[in-house]
Parts: structure tokens; sequence; C-alpha cells
């Protein structure tokens, strides 16, 4: 999975800079290619495909490629937004980034099985259940509908190296590394064809990324996966 992530990045890197396009653009396209809705998507999906051992297998999955995607996505936003390319105050915006932050203390609680406290765990439980649904409020406000039009293309393209081209880069590396197409190689796949994650938009809001197209992006992704889900199913029944 780690492959296929950094491989679809560095194709749509290479891809946006053949087009001359503005950097803040690709720091989100890239992120957008490879941050999927694991949670909210890609665990459901793996559940009432394949019932409760696709669902523990998809979590242990989880475990692993959400720290590895979110760090990979501070990496890229802070590069490709940053105004001045100094390496060093790079490196300070990717270490002292609240999401590292976050990620780094969740590593060490789960590592050394720390226990939080009752009251502490409720009250992050309410905000992390606030967390979609002001997210999509926030997506639903910023669209606007003439800057739709104008990043509508990019939107599909970036919604295909979603939805298409990282799964197919998944399934060539599983293919190429002869692992046999079982349980554990489909569920990869399902979650390598997740839309685009809802937190991308917070991110790129938040880290002077193009906001526009994540949430272009987010809403184009995950109406496409029906589609491209249905097909990926459908084709699982033959391996």
């Amino acid at each position: 999975m780690y492959i296929a992530i950094v491989s679809v990045g560095l194709i749509s890197y290479v891809f946006l800079k053949i087009f001359k396009t503005e950097s803040k653009i690709i720091g989100t396209f890239i992120m957008n290619s490879f941050r999927g809705n694991y949670a909210y998507i890609g665990l459901p999906v793996s559940y009432f495909t394949f019932g409760d051992k696709g669902l523990v297998i998809a979590s242990i999955y989880m475990a692993f490629i959400v720290p590895f995607v979110n760090f990979l996505s501070i990496i890229s936003l802070t590069i490709f937004s940053s105004t001045k390319k100094n390496l060093s105050k790079i490196f300070k915006q990717i270490i002292f980034n609240p999401l590292a932050i976050g990620c780094i203390i969740g590593i060490i609680f789960s590592f050394f099985k720390i226990k939080i406290p009752l009251s502490i765990d409720r009250f992050l439980n309410i905000n992390s259940s606030a967390t979609l649904p002001l997210a999509l409020l926030a997506i639903g406000a910023s669209i606007n509908f003439d800057k739709l039009k104008s990043s509508l293309k990019l939107s599909i393209i970036n919604s295909l190296f979603k939805l298409i081209f990282l799964p197919l880069i998944g399934f060539i590396i599983i293919f190429i590394m002869k692992i046999p197409i079982d349980l554990k190689s489909k569920i990869i796949i399902i979650l390598l064809a997740t839309p685009s994650a809802t937190v991308n938009f917070v991110l790129a809001s938040t880290m002077n990324g193009d906001a526009n197209l994540s949430a272009n992006t987010i809403i184009l992704s995950t109406i496409l996966s029906f589609f491209t889900y249905s097909i990926y199913l459908y084709l699982f029944s033959f391996l």
C-alpha cells in the first residue's frame, strides 16, 4: 500500500509539473490523490462485502496507513504551499504541525498502552463525532459554482487519480510481487479505492492549499466511487 500511495503522489507531481500548475494546487492535488475516506467508506465497504473478517483486516491496515498518509499530506501541503522554499522552515512546519503532533502522541499512547481518563475520553469522543458534520457543512458553504465550473476538469482528473490510478497501481504491485489475490489483497484494493477524505478540505484550508479543488474532488470522487466500487466488486468475483 505504501508503494502505491507514494507512486501516485509522484505521478501526480510529474503530471501537474508538465502543465505548469500553480504550486498550492500541486500540494492539494497530490493529497487528494492518495488520502482516502477509510473510516466512513473503506470500513463499511469491507464489512458489507466480506463480513466481520473483512472489517477486522481493514481496521488493522488502517492502523498503519492512516499515520502514513497523514504525514505525507502534511509534507505535500507544506512543501508546495510554502511561500519560501527554506528547508529548515519547511522541516519545522512539518514537525510542529498539529496533525503530526497528534499522530505522534496517538502512536505513543497506543504503543505503551496508556489509558486515557474516562472524562477526557468522553470529551474527545463528543468532539470527534462532530468532525464529519462540521467538515461537510464547511464544504457545502465553500462551494462557489463559478469556481466549480472553472476547476471541474481538474477535479475530475483528481478524482480519477484517486479512484482508478491508485487502486490500479496497487493491483499492478500485487501482481508484480506475486502476492496471492486473496481476501487481504482485495481489502487493500478497497481501501486504496476510497474517495478523497472529507478532512482533506480542512487541511487544504488551514495549510494554504487549494480548498476549492479539495471540496470539489471530495464531492465528485464520493459520487463516482459508487460506480467504481461496483466495478471492482464485480471483478473480485472473477479473482
